[in-house]
């Protein structure tokens, strides 16, 4: 996976540190950091560069971070941000912007890791890309968009959060394949069901957000809760 990150902070020491626990998170594991970074007094060019990731300062001269993020946000409403502030009172404001983290400058190292884990479990939900085809073209979506797909014989039905249905020849089997996502589970041979858009899950039907319910087999059953779970123990 590779993450466009966006740095910006005052202080070229504090962006040092950052950088270096990118390159070292990098190093062990299979996401790539594409970093750059900016002062505070650049942070119009900072709004033209769309990025995935952004690590902002609270407390800079030019702007303060909360705003700064609201207007990351209008721009580009799909970024993840993290706080990064020597005052650790503020941590409960920073709650307020949806998929935002903090860490504390005074724990950088622990705080870091956990902030990027999280991080990467929102990307791998929200929009790691499917691929499917379209009358001869090749099309994608994202996975936070799928509610489930639905295969009868080799047809592929993939229902969406909007209501919308698209369809495409394709066997279960490769589905699963193509997917590989934990976020994803198979409660029948005929449903594969993204974990973020169940509301429960009962021995009679998988129940959807959307109120949409759906069969699970006996067979499934046990399994499938564990892993909705698994799913929910890793928010």
């Amino acid at each position: 996976m590779n993450i466009k990150t966006i740095i910006i902070d005052d202080n070229l020491s504090d962006i040092n540190s950052l950088t270096m626990n990118l390159d070292a998170y990098s190093n062990d594991s299979s996401v790539n950091f594409d970093y750059v970074s900016f002062s505070d007094i650049q942070y119009e060019e900072l709004l033209e560069t769309n990025g995935l990731l952004y690590i902002l300062d609270i407390d800079m001269p030019s702007i303060n971070g909360f705003e700064l993020a609201e207007k990351i946000k209008r721009n580009n409403p799909r970024a993840i941000i993290i706080f990064c502030s020597q005052h650790a009172n503020l941590v409960f404001e920073s709650l307020r912007l949806e998929t935002s983290f903090f860490i504390r400058k005074s724990n950088l190292i622990d705080d870091f890791n956990h902030a990027i884990e999280k991080c990467i479990t929102i990307l791998n939900d929200k929009y790691t890309e499917y691929s499917y085809n379209s009358n001869g073209l090749l099309k994608t979506i994202y996975y936070y968009d799928i509610e489930y797909f639905e295969v009868n014989l080799n047809d592929l039905y993939i229902h969406l959060s909007n209501g919308e249905k698209l369809k495409e020849r394709k066997t279960m089997k490769k589905v699963i394949s193509d997917i590989n996502n934990d976020n994803f589970i198979q409660t029948h041979y005929s449903f594969y069901i993204n974990a973020s858009h169940i509301e429960s899950i009962n021995e009679n039907a998988v129940v959807l957000k959307s109120k949409v319910e759906l069969p699970i087999t006996k067979s499934r059953y046990s399994l499938a809760k564990k892993e909705f779970l698994q799913y929910l123990a890793r928010r």
